[in-house]
């Protein structure tokens, strides 16, 4: 199932999609989110970043960001095709 914490019912012009799937380079992700947040752009945007398979991770970041109302953090849990047994 996916999750997702949506703050938000406004649409904005521009959705910005950050991909992740592990911890492994957690440092890059938030200096990504951050310059993200403090663009300056004349019209709405939103920041959607998108964790594969770690819900640890969703965790963490949903925490991080859940006072900010331009990131919503989503997490991939559907089951992977193709993976090898």
């Amino acid at each position: 199932m996916n999750q997702v914490v949506d703050k938000t019912t406004e649409r904005p012009l521009v959705s910005v999609i950050v991909c992740t799937h592990d911890r492994e380079r957690f440092k890059d992700l938030n200096e990504c989110i951050g310059s993200l947040i403090t663009q300056s752009f004349d019209g709405s945007f939103e920041i959607i970043i998108a964790v594969d398979h770690d819900e640890a991770l969703y965790q963490e970041l949903a925490t991080i960001y859940s006072n900010n109302p331009k990131v919503r953090v989503i997490l991939n849990d559907s089951p992977r095709k193709g993976q090898a047994s």
